[in-house]
C-alpha cells in the first residue's frame, strides 16, 4: 500500500498563495475603463482624477433629482416637503422665493430648508402660494416652481 505525501504549508504561506491567486484573477478579469466618453469625461474618471490630486472641472448647476410635480396637494396641519436636489462645482447656492419675495426662515418651526429641500410644517390656508427654488454658481442658474394647494 501505497501512502500519499500530504501537503504541509504554514498560515503565512497559505495566505500568500491566496493573495497571489486573487491579485491574478482580479488582474485577468477587469477590463480597462475609458476615461472619455463621447469627448467628455465620465464620472468614474472625474473621480480618478480627484482621487490623484488633479482640479476639478467646473460645472454649471444641473438637476440631480429633477422635481416630480409642481404642483403639490397638502393637507391643514400637515407637511409638504419640496425638492431642489442640484449639483454643481463650484457648489450652488439654493435659495427660496414664496410669491416672488425671500422666504422668511426666521420661524424654524415652521420652515427648513436643508439639503435643498424646503419643508414646511403646521401648514394653513395661508401657505397656499407658489415657492421658487433658485440655484446658482458662477456659471449659471436653474429654477422650478412649485404650486402648494392646502385642502
Amino acid at each position: 500500500m501505497q501512502t500519499r505525501p500530504y501537503l504541509s504549508l504554514t498560515l503565512a504561506q497559505l495566505s500568500l498563495i491566496l493573495l497571489v491567486l486573487l491579485h491574478i484573477g482580479l488582474a485577468l478579469g477587469s477590463k480597462p475603463r475609458r476615461c472619455r466618453k463621447n469627448g467628455k469625461d465620465t464620472s468614474d474618471c472625474v473621480h480618478r482624477r480627484r482621487r490623484l490630486g488633479e482640479r476639478r472641472k467646473e460645472v454649471a448647476p444641473f438637476w440631480k433629482k429633477k422635481p416630480p410635480e409642481e404642483r403639490v396637494i397638502a393637507r391643514e396641519a400637515g407637511s409638504a416637503r419640496l425638492d431642489c436636489v442640484v449639483r454643481g462645482f463650484p457648489k450652488p447656492s439654493v435659495s427660496w422665493n414664496r410669491n416672488g419675495r425671500p422666504l422668511p426662515l426666521d420661524n424654524p418651526k415652521k420652515y427648513k430648508v436643508r439639503r435643498g429641500k424646503l419643508l414646511i410644517r403646521n401648514i394653513e390656508q395661508r401657505d397656499m402660494a407658489t415657492y421658487k427654488c433658485m440655484a446658482e454658481n458662477k456659471l449659471g442658474s436653474l429654477n422650478f416652481t412649485y404650486y402648494l394647494a392646502v385642502l
